[in-house]
């Protein structure tokens, strides 16, 4: 499940080219900049695969994990390989604040333009004078603290979940068409 690290290899060395430190899409002659895997469903993807291959062209990774808070890979949380990582705390997701998100990195000059978009790309704090285009995309506080006291509650969410697809695994059983997904050895799916 999630972004096939052949498939991504197979597509980086036929359909593109690297040029002047980018990669080009032969095609579209457009530059392809990034790769971004999904985390679907609380399955986490080969994520080291995928940074394996992204690591032999000028991309960034950046990691979908919307719909995996809590999965873990070969022991880490999910969301902290690429060189970002976005979350969803939109009304479907594992905790909410009833809409938003966060963008995670360790990259200080990443997180840095991250928060100077998120309030607007302000250049001065006291004056309204912007050098370029910004966006208000803060939480309120009352959505961060609603999103805060869930997410000192995330094990709890994540064991409930298991234990609802437990229990839809156990109904299912013996039916041909199974629609669980297989868990994989050493990526610890959310939701089972």
């Amino acid at each position: 499940m999630g972004l096939d690290a052949d498939k991504l290899a197979d597509f980086l060395s036929r359909e593109c080219t690297v040029k002047d430190g980018r990669v080009v899409n032969r095609a579209s002659g457009r530059i392809v900049r990034a790769v971004l895997p999904v985390h679907l469903y609380g399955h986490p993807v080969d994520i080291d695969a995928v940074l394996e291959v992204a690591g032999r062209y000028p991309l960034a990774v950046v990691e979908d994990a919307a719909e995996a808070l809590g999965a873990r890979y070969k022991g880490s949380a999910v969301g902290c390989h690429g060189l970002v990582s976005c979350l969803s705390f939109n009304g479907n997701k594992i905790i909410t604040t009833g809409g938003g998100g966060m963008v995670l990195t360790r990259d200080p000059e990443v997180a840095a333009r991250v928060r100077r978009l998120t309030t607007q790309a302000r250049t001065d704090a006291l004056e309204y004078i912007h050098e370029e285009t910004g966006y208000n995309y803060r939480l309120t506080n009352l959505q961060a603290a609603l999103g805060v006291a869930q997410l000192e509650q995330l094990d709890g969410f994540v064991e409930s979940k298991r234990e609802t697809a437990a229990h839809y695994r156990e109904l299912f059983r013996g039916y041909p068409a199974s629609p669980w997904p297989a868990r994989r050895r050493g990526r610890a799916p959310r939701t089972g």
